[in-house]
């Protein structure tokens, strides 16, 4: 495991990594990579719905997870979630923080303030997306979804706003072949990102 410095003001992860893509793209196997080789913490846009859904005994679906990030940003403002990765990251004591599913403007907004900052977006087709979806089975539900109701799931609105990021990203990491390709690309990001 590499270590590294702190950033230049001493607080904080010398290198955040925002991770985006759509359903199913390859962020988490992404994340797994850079957890295996540095000293890094994960922080998952999801994981506070996560716990509301737990704390309520409510099935961590997408549709849940879904609804309570839609009702949390129109109570809240667009930039809760955004706020609270980024007090998370802010206060790790880890030399990177992998920000895991970054999905909106708003999101950047909050983020690429910091010099530290560096998103990453993972392009993958619908079809390839959905079998690994089933195959991986990560929310109630997804090994028995249809391909018709995978489809309308990653047309909701907090996917929708995903493809904008790519124009956006720092790196697009096609994820539509082999594993080996897809880690041969991986190590090229983080030889960038983290030099």
């Amino acid at each position: 495991m590499q270590s590294m410095r702190r950033n230049e003001s001493g607080r904080g992860p010398r290198v955040m990594i925002g991770i985006t893509g759509r359903l199913a793209s390859g962020k988490g196997r992404m994340t797994k990579e850079i957890l295996k080789r540095f000293d890094a913490e994960q922080i998952r846009f999801s994981d506070s719905l996560r716990y509301i859904l737990d704390m309520y005994a409510v099935p961590q679906s997408r549709d849940n997870i879904d609804a309570l990030s839609t009702f949390l940003r129109a109570t809240y403002g667009e930039d809760v979630l955004a706020k609270a990765v980024e007090k998370r990251s802010l206060e790790s004591t880890r030399d990177i923080v992998i920000i895991d599913g970054v999905r909106r403007a708003t999101d950047m907004s909050t983020l690429s303030k910091h010099p530290h900052f560096k998103l990453v977006y993972i392009d993958v087709i619908p079809e390839v997306r959905y079998e690994r979806s089933k195959s991986r089975n990560e929310n109630v539900g997804d090994a028995d979804l249809a391909y018709q109701d995978f489809l309308r799931m990653d047309s909701g609105e907090p996917q929708q706003q995903i493809e904008s990021l790519k124009s956006i990203a720092d790196f697009v990491i096609d994820n539509n072949g082999s594993t080996e390709k897809f880690d041969e690309q991986i190590n090229d990001v983080l030889k960038q990102a983290i030099a």
